[in-house]
């Protein structure tokens, strides 16, 4: 009876205690998925982008365009990469990451771009944002499941004395 009640003890347990441990292996690509992202953007090849990202990926760029699938993921990239930011760069500038569950992390991260053209082909400046990325590990490996990426604006008087966990510039 004992050893029934210990069992049965450890079974409610392991069921109510959340998995929280990661890996070092873990924690450092997640980490990475920022510079792993700005490594495949300057490729300028959207389907180096998209290898990031799950089949399933839900992303929201900063036009507010919904990318829902790794085709659609790859095909605007692909687009963009070979017209106006064809001679981009994409900087990360600081991340911010927590683990929602083993399996499961949330990383937000600053970005610069530079390079980028108008639709005439004139320079613009420098370009900054937060991108916001959810990614899970899948049979063995880390993979984006949904994103948003905000470009950065004005800082608002309701905000000015607010401060995040990491530093967004803002643009001229």
């Amino acid at each position: 009876m004992y050893r029934c009640v210990i069992g049965v003890s450890l079974c409610v347990l392991s069921n109510t205690v959340p998995a929280t441990a990661q890996t070092a292996v873990d924690r450092s690509t997640v980490a990475s998925l920022p510079a792993s992202f700005s490594a495949a953007w300057s490729t300028h090849q959207g389907d180096e982008l998209a290898k990031l990202v799950s089949e399933d990926v839900d992303f929201v760029n900063v036009g507010a365009i919904w990318l829902r699938g790794k085709a659609n993921f790859a095909k605007y990239h692909s687009r963009i990469l070979t017209a106006r930011l064809a001679a981009s760069t994409i900087t990360p500038l600081a991340t911010d990451v927590r683990f929602v569950r083993a399996d499961l992390a949330l990383i937000r991260w600053s970005w610069r771009i530079d390079g980028e053209r108008d639709s005439n082909g004139a320079a613009m400046p420098a370009r900054y944002g937060l991108m916001t990325l959810v990614a899970e590990r899948r049979r063995g490996k880390w993979q984006v499941i949904a994103g948003q990426n905000t470009n950065s604006g004005p800082l608002r008087p309701e905000a000015a004395d607010i401060q995040g966990p990491i530093i967004v510039p803002r643009a001229p």
